[in-house]
């Protein structure tokens, strides 16, 4: 059966974010069909020209231009003119894809990148690209450079690194668009004590180590339990309860990784109810126990 579906998979929990360098010459397929994904993604044209279409606009990016693609955004990316012979120039181009919800920027008055970068696209007249000057200005290669840096070495902290990097980033990125016209106070904010499906993910993340009832989160959503629950289980391919688990151990193998916390501190820290529990779920996680994962962690 052909899949006729544009939607390439985004698994928000496990991987969050994406680095990565394409060279047209070594990664294949390209060009890149059209699709969709619910990360905001940015592509930065290292060398060589790309022609980037989003939402039936199209962008033609010579060396050293940047482009903003909204989630949930149709787009391409393709050769301009014809397909380069093998011993001519091929294209090479940068990208970031991260989940929104994970970008956070204080500042009661700067809109959440998650609502911000979903309404932009809806404008159909601002402009999503940035020409090698205005890239320039914006750091935008310096701000490539450190994150292949590193995504590449995976250093203590450096999810923590990366996040700070992209919040700079997005920062002044809003602040440009409002230079272009777009005002951040046109697009809604939500309140704190309501939620969208997608910034629920933000609230389960900063209160993983604390008891969460999947009806209180549909509250917070302004959603009934059971609409709620069909509603995330469409978006992320998972139950709520299952989601919410895997950001636990997730966090239970960063402190496995990283710490010397037992395993009681750690079942405590990361939200399961006591260290049999984690144990458990570790093992049918990972097919070992903690301190196996820890001991191999070692060894590296």
């Amino acid at each position: 059966m052909i899949n006729n579906s544009l939607y390439e998979y985004s698994d928000l929990l496990n991987s969050p974010f994406e680095i990565f360098e394409f060279d047209t010459s070594r990664v294949k397929p390209f060009p890149v069909l059209s699709h969709w994904h619910y990360y905001l993604e940015f592509l930065f044209a290292k060398k060589g020209p790309i022609r980037v279409t989003v939402a039936d606009q199209k962008y033609d990016l010579k060396e050293g231009d940047f482009i903003v693609i909204p989630p949930q955004t149709i787009h391409s990316i393709e050769y301009i003119g014809k397909v380069p012979d093998k011993d001519e120039s091929q294209p090479v181009f940068l990208g970031l894809k991260i989940n929104p919800a994970r970008i956070y920027i204080n500042g009661e008055y700067i809109p959440h990148p998650d609502h911000y970068f979903m309404n932009l696209v809806k404008n159909r007249s601002v402009d999503l690209h940035f020409e090698s000057k205005q890239a320039e200005e914006l750091g935008t290669r310096v701000f490539f450079d450190e994150l292949l840096k590193e995504y590449a070495l995976k250093s203590y902290g450096y999810d923590s690194i990366i996040y700070s990097l992209v919040g700079r980033f997005v920062t002044l990125l809003i602040r440009e668009f409002k230079n272009r016209g777009v005002e951040p106070g046109n697009i809604d904010r939500n309140s704190s004590t309501q939620y969208s499906i997608t910034d629920i993910l933000t609230y389960i993340d900063e209160h993983s180590g604390e008891k969460l009832q999947i009806v209180e989160l549909a509250a917070r959503c302004n959603m009934s339990y059971s609409y709620f629950a069909k509603s995330f289980r469409e978006i992320y391919g998972q139950s709520c309860k299952d989601y919410i688990e895997k950001v636990r151990i997730n966090k239970a193998e960063h402190l496995l990784r990283f710490t010397d916390m037992d395993i009681s501190r750690i079942s405590q820290e990361t939200g399961f109810s006591d260290s049999s529990h984690l144990i458990r779920f570790f093992k049918k996680t990972y097919g070992i126990t903690p301190k196996q994962f820890r001991s191999n962690s070692n060894k590296l």
